[in-house]
């Protein structure tokens, strides 16, 4: 069961990655599975994307706390921290990325405006 939820929690990194307005069908298939198993793991699109949004925060705070317990010259601890942040970074921009497309999603709600007609199209 973890290995579904892990599976699901990985794919949709990727395709909330490509399009942060993907759906949790999008989601579904792209993790080879219907959508009754993601929402059977995540009640909403908004569940799953906080926890992706917790995992990318754990990932970026284990490296940082290794990092700085490190006894290298600043330099090389720069270093460090870069080369072991990369590919964590992926899920912090796509949970950035999520959270830019929800609030103009209710932005656009608010003012009354259609996403196709707002300045940014």
């Amino acid at each position: 069961m973890n290995e579904t939820r892990d599976r699901i929690l990985d794919v949709a990194l990727d395709v909330l990655g490509e399009n942060p307005d993907a759906g949790m069908g999008d989601i579904a298939s792209a993790a080879g599975v219907v959508r009754r198993t993601v929402y059977g793991h995540f009640p909403s699109r908004l569940d799953l994307v906080r926890i992706l949004t917790e995992r990318a925060v754990t990932e970026v705070t284990a490296v940082l706390t290794e990092v700085n317990a490190s006894d290298a010259e600043a330099d090389a601890t720069w270093v460090e921290f870069i080369a072991r942040v990369w590919p964590v970074a992926h899920g912090t921009e796509c949970c950035w990325r999520c959270a830019v497309a929800s609030t103009a999603r209710r932005s656009t709600a608010c003012s009354g405006q259609s996403m196709s007609s707002s300045p940014t199209s």
